[in-house]
């Protein structure tokens, strides 16, 4: 694991234009490897987490009665290749973890039900991954202007007929405020168990949007899990497979 001391990083002295955080810089130590976005770093992530203390799991987990204190929740948006998805949820297996997959139903850059992705979503499913329904009603709201809560129960219902299976959890994308926590209705009301960004209100939230874990200060969601002065009990991790890579140069063949 990578045990460079929080000291180790430069503090951010202004932000881009675009609001974000300015990139961190890590001292690179003989030996230690780097906070970078690697499969083998994942597998140091969980393994971290593990050795703390963390139970790893599903969203759909969280949302039930639960008695455990410190829990590591693995979440992931599939934003624009569903096969990067199926190669972390490949490795995920492997480490003996299981984690949430959300998928899209309105985009241009996948369609569920092709040839193509149809089966790669049918084979996270095989590997006991959750998958739930990454939404997008408001947005296409403002497109079409129809009801976004009748688009919401259309993109619910055209999810588990393309997968053949009931689905129990929902996420927004662009982390939009979506028309269920608008209108105070409840994602019981579409057939739901829960909706995410309600369901972890009382999580530490780490993402890796666009590469630069923004939301904790540049800090890897490792150097969260290290930090005994911090000591948080519940971690919600969003990640986006395609930023994560295999291969040493960090290029994918999609």
């Amino acid at each position: 694991m990578c045990r460079i001391e929080l000291e180790d990083l430069e503090r951010p002295k202004e932000l881009t234009r675009a609001g974000r955080s300015a990139p961190h810089l890590i001292r690179q130590e003989k030996g230690i490897m780097p906070c970078d976005f690697s499969y083998d770093h994942y597998r140091e992530i969980i393994e971290t987490a593990k050795r703390r203390g963390y139970r790893v799991m599903q969203m759909r987990e969280y949302a039930r009665p639960r008695e455990d204190s410190r829990i590591l929740l693995l979440r992931h948006d599939i934003d624009i290749h569903p096969k990067c998805a199926e190669r972390l949820a490949r490795f995920e297996r492997d480490l003996g973890v299981r984690s949430t997959y959300f998928v899209r139903v309105h985009t241009n850059l996948y369609n569920p039900f092709s040839y193509d992705v149809y089966p790669l979503l049918r084979k996270i499913l095989e590997m006991e991954h959750e998958i739930g329904l990454h939404f997008e009603n408001v947005d296409f709201s403002h497109t079409t202007g129809e009801d976004a809560s009748l688009i919401l129960r259309r993109e619910i219902d055209a999810l588990q007929a393309i997968l053949g299976v009931k689905i129990t959890g929902m996420a927004a994308h662009r982390d939009l405020i979506s028309a269920v926590s608008n209108d105070g209705t409840n994602p019981s009301e579409y057939g739901l168990a829960y909706e995410a960004r309600a369901v972890t209100n009382d999580c530490m939230f780490v993402s890796d949007s666009l590469r630069q874990w923004t939301r904790t200060e540049g800090r890897c969601v490792c150097r969260v899990l290290q930090d005994t002065h911090l000591d948080v009990p519940r971690i919600c991790l969003l990640t986006h497979p395609e930023f994560w890579y295999e291969r040493p140069s960090g290029v994918q063949h999609l």
